[in-house]
């Protein structure tokens, strides 16, 4: 299970450092719904 989580964790930090700078640097600053629909969609790709 902590292998599970430092993996996830690991992905995260890539979706973070690489996604949300790209989306606002195109759509401007995101809002909290559409980060969570960021997250959600990511991790859906994913899996």
């Amino acid at each position: 299970m902590n292998h599970l989580h430092d993996e996830l964790s690991q992905i995260w930090q890539r979706i973070q450092g690489s996604l949300f700078p790209w989306l606002e640097d195109e759509l401007g600053p995101l809002s909290e719904k559409q980060c969570q629909l960021v997250k959600v969609l990511e991790i859906r790709h994913l899996s």
